[in-house]
Order: structure tokens, then C-alpha cells, then sequence
């Protein structure tokens, strides 16, 4: 598996020669899994990773015009995989950012605190804070704005909805929407 930017050499074996399969994962839901740091580089490959890819495969090399919302649903799937935490059994603090995380992003178009989500998830917001920053390497208000900006620019580029529209819907109201704390 290769991420944009990594430095790969690969070769064919020298008695089978190889044949080249590859899949493209591009656009705004990738770009944020891996702007978030949830799609790793460094993150083994799994068979179940692998068995996916060789149904999109399999589809792609058929009638892919026909096969292409199967193949992309499936892009998702492998999406979800490559994003899945690696320890099934995490710590507390991890499914309390994990669950922050979903909050933020299922919410994005409140205009809801930080100290609000804290409070629901029933901690302390400078516990909240410090847990978010250290597991994540941002903010939870710097991810809420990722969120919120990556959404506008979802908005922007597959709907015709205004500029003014996707501001009210995203709930950008003021300059102080701006601070990255």
C-alpha cells in the first residue's frame, strides 16, 4: 500500500515477472482520513484489506461503467479499514477521543464548544483538552474547524449551494469562528 509522497522501489521477480494492480483512493473523505492521521503509511496491511481489494479488483476489470457506485462504496470500505483503530481492546482516554471525534464530526454544522462536548462526554474540558491534544496532535476546536472547512469544501464542490448558504449550514457566524485555540 502507497500513500502520496512515499518513496517506494519496488521490482518483478526475475523468473515470474509480475503483473501491476493498483487502486487510486483520491478525494475530500481520503485526503481527511489522512489529514487526521487515521489512514497510516505505517499501518500493516490486513487480509481483509486485501481480500477487498481484490473484489474492486475483480469488479473494476469487468464492466467498470457499470460496476464504478459498487467499486466506490467499496473505496469507502477500504477507507473505513485503513482508518480503524489497530488495538481493538484501546484505553478509555483513546474511546473517549474516538468518540470526541465522531461528536465533532457528526456536529460539525453546530456552533457548539469545546467545553460543551467535555461536559456531554463528561469530563473535565481541561482533562478533555489535553487527552484530545495529546492523542491527536491538534486542538479539538483545531479538528472541529478541519471538519467544518473540509465539509464546506464538500459542499462547495458537489452541490451548487452559495457560499452564503454552506457559511449558515456550517454555522460559521462570526470572525471569532476563526480561532484555532
Amino acid at each position: 500500500m502507497l500513500f502520496p509522497g512515499a518513496r517506494h522501489r519496488h521490482a518483478p521477480d526475475r523468473r515470474t515477472g509480475w503483473v501491476e494492480h493498483w487502486i487510486e483512493c483520491r478525494g475530500s473523505a481520503f485526503n481527511f482520513g489522512c489529514d487526521a492521521g487515521s489512514a497510516q503509511p505505517e499501518r500493516p496491511s490486513s487480509s481483509e484489506i486485501s481480500d477487498l481489494f481484490t473484489s474492486i479488483h475483480a469488479l473494476a476489470q469487468h464492466d467498470t461503467a457499470r460496476n464504478q457506485p459498487r467499486i466506490s462504496t467499496l473505496g469507502l470500505q477500504l477507507l473505513a479499514l485503513l482508518c480503524r483503530p489497530t488495538d481493538i481492546n484501546r484505553s478509555v482516554s483513546g474511546r473517549l477521543v474516538g468518540c470526541a471525534r465522531m461528536i465533532l464530526m457528526e456536529r460539525c454544522s453546530l456552533s457548539l464548544s469545546v467545553e460543551q462536548f467535555a461536559e456531554e462526554l463528561g469530563v473535565s474540558y481541561l482533562y478533555f483538552r489535553r487527552l484530545f491534544r495529546a492523542q491527536t496532535g491538534m486542538s479539538a476546536k483545531q479538528y472541529q474547524m478541519t471538519v467544518r472547512i473540509q465539509r464546506a469544501s464538500d459542499f462547495l464542490v458537489n452541490t451548487g449551494k452559495s457560499i452564503k448558504q454552506i457559511v449558515g449550514l456550517l454555522a460559521f457566524h462570526s470572525i471569532t469562528d476563526q480561532k484555532l485555540y
